[in-house]
């Protein structure tokens, strides 16, 4: 069966073309077609990659190997979240050098703030 992931990355139009390229040495682009693909920022200039269900997220595959390595050579960056099913399992990487691209994860601070006020009114009643 396995485990299941939620995955978001932004990049910039020149990110995504990179990616796909990268990608083109697996069969039908097969991981490419777990994501759906929309644009945002000033000028719809900027790409949002969002699975569309959960998806297996494994770092020893080779398709999601590729996508890390291609990630870590964007010239402009990127932002990453993978959400997972268990609570609190939540990857999240800003290597963003256009701050427009965190646009989309507004909701992690907001979970984030939310988690944290949680934590600690169950620290203040374990000591109540």
């Amino acid at each position: 069966m396995g485990y299941y992931s939620t995955v978001m990355i932004s990049v910039t139009k020149k990110g995504y073309e990179k990616i796909k390229k990268d990608q083109e040495k697996f069969a039908d682009y097969e991981l490419l077609k777990l994501f759906n693909v929309s644009n945002f920022g000033k000028d719809n200039s900027l790409i949002l990659m969002e699975t569309e269900d959960t998806i297996k997220y494994y770092p020893e595959y080779e398709d999601i190997q590729q996508l890390e390595k291609t990630l870590s050579k964007l010239k402009d960056g990127y932002v990453f979240a993978r959400i997972g099913e268990e609570n609190l399992d939540i990857e999240f990487r800003n290597n963003a050098k256009i701050k427009e691209l965190l646009e989309p994860f507004d909701f992690i601070k907001e979970l984030s703030d939310n988690l944290n006020k949680e934590f600690k009114n169950e620290e203040e009643e374990e000591f109540e």
